[in-house]
């Protein structure tokens, strides 16, 4: 037998064009040298151990080099970025490397967070830009470059002039690094980061005391929005975006201070950023004031919740008296309420469906999409390491896994009971044992009952897409189309949907499900003890007029093969859900009810 190896296919010229262009934003100074950059007559493109496409040729010396010294026959890319830890701020590579680390780093790292890099030798690196699409980011400025003799300078200059960039926390150690390079590095990245510190200091100090000599004065005629947050988390991030599109359609002045890029994260500039802006209404998304880092313009206050998980005393203590509260559910209203709030303080803004999207066109073609958030449920993934709770953890899976055309969320604390009986364990730790029914309710019973609703269909033979991250999942991977789009994109991705379906254990109505019936797709939901209470469906549909429920596995598919089989008889229900959704429960509704209970109109 004589095994073969796939042909391994030169890269593409475009690839390092298209990032050369995108790196000019932030990055003008590396660009002409990138372009005129040579090497040594000897490279050639080949593959590491690992397969990866690389770059090899032959040092003045006779040695063979490989680009970045990784993905060949010494350090695995993989290894290294798995071993290495982040942090929260900003990541340094003293040489960019082959690419690999540069782009796996990506995809680990937080939205607001950026990977710098610095390298004198611009042609090796002009070779890795030409192996990856990094594009993106670099136009975002999640990846900056600096190359050349003058890197360093390049990159403390940058970091002078863009203050809205952290300046990095971590530098990654390159396996060749001796102590002698680590502390030389160091000594440099501290030394810089020292002068930047003084720099934007003096610059924050300059701009407070001319904003006191200053006597504010600005139209109060209208709102102006300031969204801002310092969680980083997914629903966080989108909870931001649409009420800044539903701003944006009330042709209200607005700005997103979130965490969502690494070119504004910086303390002081923000504060200055936010101070420009002038806004009559400070919208934090589940960050009280206490927990910004900056002086907030002197402006009313909604501080929102993106979610409906109960409200904690510890969290409730965080809000000045000054500050209003916006929370998804009645349940959480009561719960402030009783805590102590003002009622008149606290409004109730259940979710609401993406702006614009009456004219998306949905609702006329067949496509099926589901949405159902995934993740990974083992013990180690939810933070499980002894042996006694992996267990536990592994009885709880089990009784879930047999129960999950009844499970809701409130059986949380009772699946706990019966694995611990089941294991004949007793659990003394109150605290462990309220982490234990955390993680049950929040993750394991609703990726659990989720995931079993999609093999059914998947089992029945329906062609469907899949929203909610399930890349990890051997079984659903093939259906699995990302997280649920953003304002900006949903339009497209309902254009041709027929039906959404929304799988959702917690009883609680998501944006998925609100967005689709404002599409004019078709509603299906698993039906719950919560529909005709204002903490379900009943906040903002009609459960027996808008949508279409379904109880079971079987009865889900029964749903999902009538509706294919005849469409026709499902648009008129979704039609007037659609008309009812898009005047009363968008985002842009929501928007306009934070300005009233603020009472700023």
């Amino acid at each position: 037998m004589v095994l073969s190896m796939p042909v391994l296919q030169k890269p593409d010229p475009a690839i390092l064009d298209a990032n050369i262009e995108a790196l000019a934003g932030f990055c003008r100074g590396s660009v002409d040298v990138l372009r005129s950059a040579g090497g040594p007559d000897s490279v050639a493109f080949t593959a590491g151990r690992d397969g990866t496409p690389t770059y090899v040729w032959t040092d003045g010396g006779g040695r063979t080099r490989w680009l970045g010294r990784t993905s060949m026959p010494s350090v695995s890319s993989t290894e290294l970025v798995d071993a290495f830890q982040p942090g929260s701020h900003n990541v340094l590579f003293d040489g960019f490397g082959q690419g690999a680390e540069v782009e796996l780093l990506l995809g680990r790292l937080a939205p607001h967070q950026a990977v710098m890099t610095v390298d004198r030798d611009a042609w090796a690196v002009a070779l890795s830009l030409g192996l990856y699409d990094f594009s993106e980011d670099l136009r975002r400025g999640r990846l900056l470059v600096f190359v050349g003799a003058d890197a360093w300078t390049l990159f403390h200059d940058f970091l002078i002039e863009h203050d809205g960039f952290l300046t990095p926390e971590r530098v990654l150690s390159w396996p060749w690094f001796d102590a002698e390079s680590i502390a030389s590095v160091s000594d440099r990245v501290a030394a810089i980061g020292a002068d930047v510190a003084t720099r934007r200091a003096a610059r924050h100090a300059e701009r407070r005391a001319a904003r006191s000599a200053l006597q504010e004065c600005r139209p109060v005629d209208e709102p102006v929005i300031a969204v801002l947050s310092n969680v980083a988390e997914a629903r966080t991030l989108e909870l931001g975006r649409h009420v800044l599109a539903g701003a944006e359609v009330l042709g209200w002045r607005h700005r997103g201070f979130m965490l969502d890029s690494p070119t504004m994260v910086h303390p002081y500039a923000v504060e200055a950023a936010m101070h420009e802006v002038s806004p009559t209404l400070n919208v934090l998304v589940d960050t009280p004031a206490d927990g910004m880092q900056y002086e907030l313009p002197a402006a009313a206050s909604l501080v929102v919740r993106s979610d409906s998980q109960p409200l904690t005393d510890d969290w409730l203590k965080r809000l000045s008296s000054g500050d209003r509260l916006a929370v998804p559910t009645a349940r959480q209203t009561a719960q402030a309420v009783e805590f102590g709030l003002d009622p008149a303080r606290v409004v109730t803004l259940p979710a609401a469906a993406a702006v614009g999207l009456r004219r998306s066109g949905g609702g006329g073609g067949g496509r099926v999409v589901v949405a159902a958030a995934g993740a990974d449920v083992s013990a180690k993934a939810v933070g499980l390491h002894l042996g006694s709770h992996k267990h536990m953890w592994e009885t709880a899976t089990g009784i879930v896994e047999s129960r999950c055309d009844a499970y809701v969320d409130d059986d949380a604390e009772g699946i706990l009971a019966e694995a611990l009986r089941r294991l004949r364990v007793k659990m003394d730790s109150a605290e462990v044992r309220e982490g234990l029914v955390a993680r049950i309710r929040q993750v394991l019973g609703l990726v659990l009952v989720r995931r079993a609703y999609c093999l059914a269909l998947v089992e029945a033979g329906v062609k469907f897409d899949l929203y909610g991250g399930w890349d990890h999942d051997d079984v659903l991977r093939s259906y699995d189309r990302g997280g649920w789009p953003g304002p900006l994109e949903i339009g497209d991705v309902l254009a041709d949907g027929g039906m959404v379906v929304s799988i959702e254990p917690s009883g609680h109505i998501h944006q998925a499900l609100l967005d689709g019936v404002a599409a004019g797709l078709a509603g299906m939901v698993r039906r719950h003890a919560l529909d005709d209470t204002p903490d379900g469906l009943g906040a903002v549909l009609n459960p027996g007029e808008h949508v279409w429920r379904f109880d079971t596995r079987a009865s889900l598919v029964e749903l999902v093969r009538r509706y294919q089989a005849g469409p026709e008889g499902f648009r008129q229900r979704a039609a007037a859900a659609a008309e009812h959704v898009n005047a009363e429960h968008t985002w842009a509704s929501r928007v306009e009810a934070m300005v009233r209970a603020c009472r700023l109109v």
